[in-house]
């Protein structure tokens, strides 16, 4: 009877099990979208739902919480009664109910499995975004002779509908819509992380080439942080070119994910400007991401440090180093404080403040005090000495500010003063503070 019991208990495990795969559950998306579905299949990366006979795939790092039913309670098999006499245990049988349905019997799907679940949407409701989908593709109007307008007051209508039955429907739509429609819906379901229109996208960009496919594709793209749409845009940028590469870069940096920097670190000395510049602010984005992710910061660092002494373009590894690195990177940016090269010596004085490395004192100083440096570096070294914040440069700023002749730099000088200090009172006077110095300041 035991074993007899023991199988009976197996066999409602795989019956309940089964049941449990083909319930509905609800995903709430971070960005506040909400979708409901079956689950088709789960890896630790993805789960995808089918839901009106489509099925979605959604990136686990872009949820927010998912609903599962309660799991329903394993049914045991006949109980016996205890040999000490006890009571025997209640069973838990039946199959989970479908969704505003009866229970059907152990062993049969509830409805919805098969993706024939209904969405919420009258049919006025269908009617009137069927209406509003057709103007989307309204670009003239043929009556007037005149451009179209009906396609913006529709676009930003669908905009405001954001219900999760509204977008499944759109998904329809966007699957069999063509030319400005389909730009136009991606557009709208991209924001609410709908990556099912990304197997579209990246059809429409190969179909024309990452040069010539129109740019709104790569924007929406850079929309859905998702790993799919990462990888479209790592596929394509490899073929890009000015000034179709700053903007694959820049989707590439909106898809959120800081542990792609290797894809970016080239580009700090692409031989275009724009796309140096589009590079820098890239890995800035995503070196302040990664300090915050063990081991990431340093392998970005490792990366830069490896390449900076090779690089023509060295200003643009400083500013990343503001942000990112340790000892190495602070070594480097030290060493920028002394290059004629002006652009990285302007990104060091910013790193050395954003640092706060009080290694970086003397040269900050002799740069504030260089007649040969342009007004905006010595304001921002000043800038950098106020954010480290060390009593000590109190005399060689007084020193400096005595024989000032720039009033902006001057100004920013006490500011500094008073900020490294916190003698917001004092007058802007170098008599004034010397004399505070002596008698308060040298003995803090």
């Amino acid at each position: 009877m035991k074993t007899k019991a023991i199988l009976l208990s197996m066999l409602a495990m795989l019956i309940t099990g089964s049941l449990w795969a083909a319930e509905k559950i609800t995903v709430k998306l971070k960005d506040g979208t909400t979708m409901e579905g079956v689950v088709v299949s789960e890896t630790d990366d993805e789960i995808t739902l089918k839901a009106a006979g489509l099925k979605l795939s959604v990136d686990k790092e872009d949820i927010a919480e998912i609903e599962r039913p309660e799991k329903p309670q394993t049914p045991q098999a006949p109980a016996e009664k205890p040999a000490d006499g006890g009571e025997t245990a209640p069973t838990a049988g039946g199959a989970p109910k479908a969704e505003g349905g009866e229970a059907g019997p152990a062993g049969k799907p509830p409805v919805g499995e098969a993706g024939d679940e209904k969405l919420d949407l009258s049919e006025e409701m269908k009617a009137k975004l069927d209406k509003l989908v057709r103007d989307l593709g309204i670009v003239h109007n043929e009556a007037t002779g005149s451009e179209g307008l009906e396609w913006k007051a529709a676009k930003s209508e669908l905009r405001k509908m954001k219900s999760r039955d509204v977008s499944l429907y759109l998904l329809t739509k966007f699957k069999t819509a063509r030319g400005v429609a389909k730009m136009h819906l991606a557009e709208i379901l991209a924001p609410r992380g709908i990556t099912a229109i990304i197997p579209d996208i990246e059809k429409a960009i190969a179909a024309q080439g990452i040069n010539q496919a129109p740019p709104r594709l790569i924007d929406i793209l850079g929309k859905l942080p998702s790993h799919k749409s990462a990888s479209v845009l790592l596929k394509n940028l490899p073929k890009a070119r000015p000034p179709r590469l700053q903007k694959v870069i820049t989707a590439l940096v909106a898809c959120g994910n800081p542990r792609l920097y290797p894809a970016l670190v080239p580009y700090l000395d692409h031989r275009d400007a724009r796309v140096r510049a589009t590079a820098r602010i890239g890995l800035v984005q995503f070196g302040i991401k990664l300090v915050k992710l063990e081991g990431g910061a340093a392998k970005l660092e490792a990366a830069l440090v490896q390449r900076v002494d090779s690089s023509r373009y060295p200003g643009n590894y400083a500013l990343i180093f503001a942000y990112v690195g340790h000892e190495k990177a602070e070594s480097k940016v030290l060493g920028f404080l002394r290059t004629q090269n002006r652009m990285a010596l302007d990104e060091a004085v910013f790193a050395a403040g954003e640092r706060r490395l009080s290694a970086a004192k003397r040269s900050l100083l002799d740069i504030l005090g260089s007649s040969k440096l342009g007004t905006n570096t010595r304001l921002a070294a000043v800038v950098a000495l106020q954010k480290i914040k060390e009593l000590d440069v109190v005399p060689q700023l007084l020193n400096i500010v005595e024989k000032e002749g720039s009033k902006q730099v001057t100004k920013q000088i006490y500011k500094t003063l008073k900020g490294i200090t916190g003698q917001g009172r004092l007058p802007s006077s170098a008599a004034a503070w010397r004399k505070w110095w002596r008698e308060e300041g040298s003995k803090g």
